[in-house]
């Protein structure tokens, strides 16, 4: 009696990992469980029922670093089994392979790997569990960085048989054989000394307007240049490049940094290159970052007057130094505006800095404003700020009722605020209405910054309507008259 499984197996990984992970996995193809016909034998004067099903089974097991790609295959052609004949129990092998292999990518991370298939076959003796059969091929994978040779690829098979017969509680045979194929050989390894490790490092120094940029290249024996490239396109398509850097000859992991100008508020994206004798070109891997913006800041005017106002702002440059101003208007939209102050200098810093100056505005009118900012020492290119308005404060003049009304004689009155802008004051009257070719009467300074009361005795005609008016006059130049008020003098 006999038991041989015949076995054409193929089996691949690709392990791909851009983070540490651990594999193990063995799954079962239920979906190919198959059960054979049962076969009646006769030991002596008894039936024996026999009933074969072969369960084919793959499994995985291994560790994989970061940013690694490997893979491996392997066919195979297996006979293994057991022979059993007058109580005499014989194994039956027979094995030839073949392997495939794309060796790991990077040198500086250490992973194993281990693939195997086959069949697991089991002999159902009355139902019960009978003669079993395992064969697994397999393809081992090991890696040490920075060791000759830095990597190893093994292959081979591995089969094993057993056979438990026992009837009526009889033990016929009981024995078992878990290495009756047993074969390993090395496949391939790496040469003497790993390939260059070519790492891109975060940014540091991170500003508006530039970047320190760096990287790090273990040439592991192999001397070259190095430098970086840039730009704004994730897969580096057309980059700059910026850099020039000597890479010494050893195994010894060397770093090396550069400034690069930006622009603010953008994404770039770059990588280290090292080029072995300085001939060819190996790219690092991909890190992006981002600049920091131009934080330009318009506030509310302060100091509000009826004639003045004082603008404020602030900028925090975020590394890049410049010119600030401002510019003001009655265009809500600031076309055509005015611009003001002398140019503030903003430091080359981190911090948030305050800028603040006095303009001459018209009374009672809606402005706007904004805060400038021209980045670089030569203050070229203009970043506009928020838009904020103010309403400056009117002239408040008020003619009051005349006093002392005589026939021939009044004492006129009125009153000014100026709202901070000081001035001079007086009346006008006359027989009109409206004051054409009216007479002036009194003259009076006006504080900037109170309301004061001012009264003029003047000589009339008896029995006679006048009118008149306060008047002030906002820095002695220009005019604004008040309410028109009106008395009669006395028979």
């Amino acid at each position: 009696m006999s038991f041989v499984d015949k076995l054409t197996e193929n089996s691949s990984v690709t392990l791909t990992s851009q983070a540490a992970v651990t594999l193990s996995k063995e799954v079962a193809l239920t979906k190919f469980n198959h059960v054979f016909p049962t076969e009646v034998i006769w030991v002596g004067y008894w039936p024996v029922s026999i009933t074969p099903v072969l369960l084919p089974v793959v499994g995985l097991q291994g560790s994989v670093s970061e940013n690694n790609t490997v893979g491996v295959n392997q066919s195979a052609s297996v006979s293994a089994g057991i022979q059993y004949s007058s109580g005499t129990v014989s194994p039956v092998a027979d094995f030839n392979s073949s392997f495939g292999f794309q060796p790991p990518t990077n040198p500086s991370v250490g992973f194993s790997a281990n693939v195997h298939a086959g069949p697991e076959v089991e002999l159902l003796i009355y139902s019960a569990a009978g003669p079993k059969l395992n064969v697994f091929g397999f393809l081992e994978l090991d890696a040490v960085p920075f060791q000759a040779p830095w990597w190893q690829l093994f292959g081979g098979l591995e089969a094993g048989v057993g056979f438990t017969l026992k009837i009526l509680d009889h033990t016929l045979v009981d024995v078992g054989i878990p290495d009756l194929i047993s074969y390993k050989k090395l496949l391939a390894q790496a040469s003497t000394s790993a390939p260059p490790a070519v790492t891109t490092l975060a940014a540091t120094s991170i500003a508006s307007t530039s970047a320190v940029l760096n990287g790090s290249i273990n040439s592991n024996g192999t001397g070259g240049c190095a430098l970086f490239e840039y730009g704004t396109d994730p897969n580096l398509t057309n980059p700059f490049g910026v850099g020039s850097f000597t890479v010494a000859a050893n195994n010894t992991t060397q770093s090396f940094s550069t400034t690069v100008t930006l622009s603010p508020n953008t994404t770039y994206y770059y990588a280290m290159l090292f080029s072995p004798s300085c001939i060819g070109l190996q790219v690092g891997n991909i890190v992006s970052l981002k600049t920091l913006p131009f934080v330009v800041t318009t506030l509310a005017a302060t100091s509000i007057t009826s004639t003045s106002a004082v603008l404020n702002g602030t900028i925090n440059p975020n590394g890049t130094g410049g010119c600030a101003s401002f510019e003001y208007g009655t265009d809500p939209n600031l076309t055509n505006p005015f611009g003001v102050g002398t140019s503030f200098t903003v430091a080359a810093n981190s911090t948030t800095q305050s800028f603040s100056t006095t303009v001459t505005l018209s009374p009672n009118t809606t402005s706007y404003y904004a805060t400038l900012f021209s980045p670089s020492p030569s203050c070229i290119g203009l970043q506009v700020a928020n838009i904020v308005s103010l309403k400056t404060l009117p002239f408040v003049v008020t003619t009051l009722a005349a006093t002392s009304i005589t026939s021939t004689s009044a004492v006129l009155n009125g009153n000014v605020n100026p709202n901070g802008t000081a001035g001079c004051a007086g009346f006008e009257y006359g027989t009109d209405p409206n004051l054409t070719n009216a007479f002036g009467a009194g003259s009076f300074t006006v504080a900037a910054n109170s309301t004061t009361q001012f009264s003029t005795t003047v000589t009339l005609s008896p029995n006679t309507t006048y009118y008149y008016a306060m008047l002030f006059s906002p820095g002695c130049s220009g005019l604004q008259a008040g309410n028109i008020v009106s008395f009669k003098t006395l028979p």
